[in-house]
């Protein structure tokens, strides 16, 4: 459920998520795209390998609008999806664990955090 918005995203900012989009996920890719588009088409706004996915969290807090967020952090983008304010908690931490099923660090980017001077996992 991202918005066109979201596409490429490369930052930290927020992707307010509307009615009118898609969020899916297989055992392969993540893909977001507007729903019309989606059916009609076939067309996929973007999709992140599974493979690619380091973090998912769920932060408890809403926004100053209330409402909840899920990220979703790769090797190269950081996605932030914003839901509206009438989605319940248990929606949002199942979504967020179905997310972070495939989570995976590579050994390599692992032994390069814990190195001196930086936090260790």
């Amino acid at each position: 459920m991202a918005t066109g918005a979201c596409a490429n995203r490369t930052d930290s900012e927020s992707c307010p998520l509307a009615r009118t989009s898609t969020l899916s996920n297989s055992d392969r890719r993540i893909i977001m795209a507007k729903t019309n588009v989606f059916l009609g088409q076939g067309e996929i706004g973007q999709d992140i390998p599974i493979d690619r996915v380091r973090y998912v969290r769920a932060p408890a807090a809403q926004d100053g609008k209330g409402r909840l967020a899920i990220d979703l952090i790769t090797s190269e983008d950081n996605f932030r999806w914003l839901f509206d304010s009438d989605v319940d908690n248990t929606q949002m931490a199942v979504l967020a664990g179905v997310l972070a099923e495939p989570m995976n660090i590579p050994d390599d980017e692992r032994v390069q955090l814990q190195r001196p001077g930086r936090a260790s996992l």
